[in-house]
């Protein structure tokens, strides 16, 4: 069975917050919703655990309804583990105690500890430590396994790596998907992060003002997303103006495959590429393109280019592996090939 919303509304202080958020989140599947500050995306955690009622709409899990018109389950009766952006560990309590907090079957305690710290790659030799000895890593581990002890239906994530640097973001990140997809729980993440958000999730929600504009598979509301601000939002996007010919565009680029269209119809229209489309070469295939400059930046080198065209010439950005970088000097030309086809929006 799933988690469902369907058209759950609320408003705080009388404005509104989320509004008509429908979303089908899958047994034991990953779920990652990315939004900036503000978008609701903590409320939305809120009322699936239950600390908050939705002003309409219903949230229902297994069949069961959790929160409704006239309806609400207390949270502690609805099986749903929370894992604050902190953790939220009880700091006069060892970590042993802090896993346990949730269970009341003595007899199975030691096992069912045992257990969780395995899931999450947590050494049984921390467990008499207290939270303010551990690092921010270790921490976070701790509050998964808190929330998994119970044996929940669902965990909510409420930004969990965000206080972590990038190393041991990533780290933590991948030993906490491989707790979860070893428990078999149904999970929600949110994140401002859209990396994150892209290599955590079976599914990607992105929330906008409050609203759910899109949500699918990682490829998709990638490759295809629905409008030009969600395909910013998502990552590095290069907006180009084309003329749509049939099942083309002809652009500064070239001539585009056209792959999805967004624009109704537009008389104006504008292609969406990311630049991991762009193949840049010292060859003679491709569009003619003037090299700018060329930039180290670690293990990749930044290409800079400069494409001819009105009312002044575009210029991109490309990133090249460091080992390539020999191929190209400022102010020769090269060629440039856009890969894959693109994504029409209105202009």
């Amino acid at each position: 069975m799933a988690l469902i919303l369907e058209a759950v509304s609320k408003s705080l202080g009388g404005t509104p917050v989320l509004g008509d958020i429908s979303l089908r989140v899958g047994a034991g599947t990953r779920t990652a919703i990315v939004g900036s500050s503000g978008s609701g995306k903590s409320t939305l955690l809120r009322l699936i655990a239950g600390f908050d009622h939705p002003d309409s709409g219903q949230i229902s899990l297994d069949g069961q309804t959790l929160a409704a018109h006239s309806e609400r389950m207390p949270a502690h009766r609805r099986g749903i583990g929370y894992v604050a952006q902190d953790g939220a560990l009880f700091p006069h309590l060892t970590v042993r105690q802090n896993i346990a907090f949730g269970l009341h079957d003595r007899s199975a305690k030691l096992d069912r500890i045992r257990h969780v710290c395995d899931l999450v790659g947590l050494d049984e030799a921390m467990l008499g430590r207290f939270p303010d000895e551990l690092s921010g890593g270790q921490q976070q581990r701790v509050a998964l396994a808190r929330a998994l002890a119970p044996s929940p239906k669902v965990i909510l994530l409420d930004e969990p790596f965000s206080a972590l640097d990038t190393n041991l973001r990533a780290q933590t990140r991948r030993a906490v998907v491989q707790a979860l997809d070893g428990a078999n729980v149904t999970t929600i993440l949110v994140t401002h992060d859209q990396d994150e958000a892209l290599t955590f999730g079976h599914q990607v929600g992105v929330l906008e003002r409050g609203r759910l504009v899109q949500a699918g598979s990682p490829e998709e509301v990638y490759d295809h997303p629905v409008d030009a601000e969600t395909a910013e939002f998502l990552g590095t996007a290069i907006f180009v103006p084309v003329t749509v010919n049939g099942e083309y565009a002809d652009s500064v680029l070239g001539r585009l495959r056209v792959r999805h269209d967004e624009s109704g119809g537009r008389a104006l229209v504008k292609a969406m590429i990311r630049p991991d489309q762009l193949h840049v070469s010292a060859g003679p295939d491709g569009t003619p393109v003037e090299v700018g400059s060329v930039s180290s930046s670690g293990a990749q080198t930044e290409v800079l280019l400069r494409v001819a065209g009105r009312p002044a010439p575009v210029e991109l950005s490309v990133l090249i592996p460091r080992h390539r970088a020999h191929e190209f000097r400022p102010g020769m030309t090269a060629t440039i090939e856009v890969q894959d086809g693109v994504v029409l929006y209105p202009r």
